[in-house]
């Protein structure tokens, strides 16, 4: 394979960008009368040539973008530009083999040195050469030594080359990705006669550097950014950071990433709208001041973000904070600073985009904010701290809260004649003297159906409460209520057995102490339990139910019980001398647990467990005798026969009936 001559010029027009403002940089040399030229070349092909410095190092300054040639009557054992050596190249090897050029695109800062006598030595480095299709990496050439490396190994492969070299990594066709540490690399095409597809990455990596190349084609989304201004914030994807310019920004990210829209310095910005402007202007902030970043993907919505598409266009408008008047009040801690955080902002979002004031002393503070700030927001430090009261001269603040931290809110005026005074009560002044309080027991399951369990509070506010699946304990204030928000209808919702009603999305419920509130979400079954004698010790116990509330007491003849299906139950009976169990018509055989008799069996949906007291077989009535011929019913409501004498109901099995609308057990 013959590399043609083109590389030189393919290469540095490749690295040739649109000039910007101007950086100065620094040349320095072992021996000046061999540099003979000092150019600076644009993309048009525009020379500026620079006087002759009188002594080194030297400084030069060019328009951003540009090259910068060094020309040369000789090739210098080493050139680097911030320590990355550079290829010498010969401009006409005909007319003059010794006069060639050291090109390069600076950066404000950048250090250029040429050793034309003794260059420093070098050790060697190791890099990784990460990529999705080794099979198309050729080899990776050493443009200074001449020494060819190799094809990589497996698709995560480590080379060790010598430092500061430029090396190129030939490739069978160009990749759609090719970074060094991140930042993209050129492809240089047209190179080989023999292969036109084929082309090179050029490449100087330092020890520990990554160089990921993707074959494969990364499916992207592009959205416009419409920006009020220069230069305050920048928009980045996994593979690129762009400083937002005035006017329509084209970003482009692969789907299933994530563009985030940040300020630059946000103590001089913010935010004052992010909007979708295909969406009929949808604001992403919802609310007017925001510092933190906005998130834009290109699927699902996720936090503070947007599940927008290819396409979209989004409006964007800043504020200039160092610009707005200030307003002030006095924020006073009675108690433990360290307890206490304070935000100020434009919402009543804890979460949000307003910011923690700082330094805060014991005492009298000096709290100051601008008209975009509305809202005062003051908590405990931790998940662990509460702040006991918070007033506004004299006044409450409104108490609300984030997650399970109370907050307390205090609105902000934009007024220069305000004379608010905020004090902050860290710990309760009469611990010795407490309000009433209460535990509630809450049996949750189906927990990721619950949206919200907050605590109302009887004095004002309230709380959005952590739960967990299974038995929570819950204090509470007597007075105070409780609101549970949920995504689906529960199977069962009550409060001290009795059913809780909807109200809207949620349900509501004042709490006594002591008192149980059962949450399910699951699909739920039935089954009945019927007996001739409820006046004796009778249970029935759900084994795997985790309430705490699975021992159901039969102290009537029938007995409805819910359960989810599979779980397995436990009759105990104090008793075992003519007693028959049966579940389904299925004689159940006890266990003696020293007194005590257990009966355990596995229910199904429609399930009758029978407990029949007494051995003597007959018609037992329950409410009434039996008055002729009737309809008989079973305890399913399945009429069986509908002209039933007492000669029918003598040859049916043992169990509960209904006939004539009276009950009547069959022994």
């Amino acid at each position: 394979m013959k590399i043609v001559k083109t590389l030189v010029l393919s290469f540095l027009m490749v690295m040739i960008g649109l000039p910007a403002s101007a950086v100065t940089f620094t040349v320095n040399t072992d021996d000046p009368e061999k540099i003979i030229q000092y150019l600076e070349v644009t993309s048009e092909q525009d020379i500026t040539e620079f006087d002759t410095p009188e002594s080194f190092p030297a400084t030069f300054t060019v328009n951003e973008g540009n090259m910068f040639w060094l020309v040369c009557w000789n090739e210098a054992q080493e050139c680097t530009v911030d320590g990355k050596r550079i290829k010498y190249f010969v401009l006409d090897e005909e007319e003059d083999p010794n006069l060639g050029v050291y090109a390069c695109i600076p950066n404000e800062g950048s250090v250029i040195e040429v050793y034309f006598n003794e260059a420093p030595e070098h050790g060697d480095i190791n890099f990784l050469l990460v990529s999705d299709n080794p099979e198309l990496v050729l080899r990776l050439y050493d443009m200074e030594t001449k020494e060819n490396y190799g094809a990589p190994e497996s698709p995560s492969h480590t080379y060790t080359v010598k430092e500061g070299n430029m090396l190129m990594l030939i490739c069978w066709r160009q990749a759609s990705s090719c970074t060094l540490d991140g930042t993209e690399l050129p492809f240089i095409g047209g190179l080989f006669e023999e292969e036109p597809d084929a082309g090179v990455y050029v490449l100087t990596p330092k020890d520990g550097s990554v160089v990921s190349i993707k074959f494969e084609q990364v499916e992207t989304y592009s959205v416009t950014l419409n920006m009020d201004r220069d230069d305050v914030a920048i928009a980045t994807t996994p593979s690129s950071t762009t400083t937002l310019k005035a006017g329509a920004n084209l970003i482009t990210c692969p789907v299933d990433e994530a563009i985030v829209v940040s300020l630059i310095n946000p103590e001089e910005y913010a935010f004052v709208k992010f909007e979708d402007a295909n969406e009929d202007n949808i604001d992403l902030l919802q609310y007017d001041k925001q510092t933190y970043p906005v998130t834009i993907r290109s699927s699902m919505y996720t936090g503070n973000g947007a599940y927008y598409t290819d396409g979209h266009v989004f409006d964007i408008a800043t504020i200039d904070l160092k610009d707005q008047p200030t307003y002030s009040l006095t924020l006073n801690i009675d108690g433990d600073v360290s307890k206490v955080k304070v935000k100020v902002g434009a919402s009543n979002d804890w979460w949000g985009g307003d910011r923690t004031i700082e330094s805060l002393v014991e005492g009298d503070n000096t709290i100051t904010y601008t008209a975009d700030d509305r809202v005062m927001l003051i908590s405990g430090n931790s998940w662990m701290d509460e702040v006991y009261a918070v007033t506004v001269n004299g006044e409450s603040a409104v108490k609300t809260s984030a997650g399970t931290q109370t907050v307390w809110a205090v609105q902000l005026q934009a007024s220069a004649t305000q004379d608010a005074y905020v004090v902050v009560t860290v710990d309760d002044p009469n611990p010795d003297d407490p309000a009433e309080k209460g535990i509630l027991t809450a049996f949750i399951s189906g927990l990721d159906n619950i949206k919200y369990f907050t605590q109302c509070f009887a004095e004002g506010g309230t709380k959005d409460l952590h739960l967990n699946s299974g038995i929570n304990k819950i204090e509470f204030t007597i007075g105070d209520s409780f609101e549970v928000w949920v995504y689906e209808t529960p199977s069962i919702i009550t409060y001290d057995g009795e059913t809780l009603e909807a109200v809207g999305s949620h349900y509501e419920f004042t709490p006594a102490d002591g008192g149980e509130l059962v949450i399910r979400f699951e699909e739920l079954s039935t089954f009945t339990v019927i007996t001739d004698d409820p006046e004796q010790m009778i249970q029935v116990e759900d084994r795997d139910d985790d309430s705490g509330l699975a021992l159901h007491d039969i102290n009537s003849d029938t007995t409805e019980i819910s359960f989810v299906p599979g779980h397995e139950f436990h009759l105990y009976l104090d008793e075992n001398d003519q007693v028959k169990v049966t579940l389904d018509s299925v004689e159940l055989e006890p266990k003696d647990l020293g007194g005590l008799y257990n009966y355990t069996f596995y229910p199904n949906e429609g399930s009758v467990l029978e407990i029949i007291f007494g051995s003597t077989s007959g018609i037992n009535t329950t409410d009434a005798t039996l008055s002729g011929a009737a309809v008989l019913y079973n305890l399913q409501g399945i009429m069986l026969k509908s002209n039933a004498t007492e000669e029918d109901i003598k040859s049916l099995a043992p169990g509960m009936y209904i006939h004539g609308g009276v009950k009547i057990l069959v022994k």
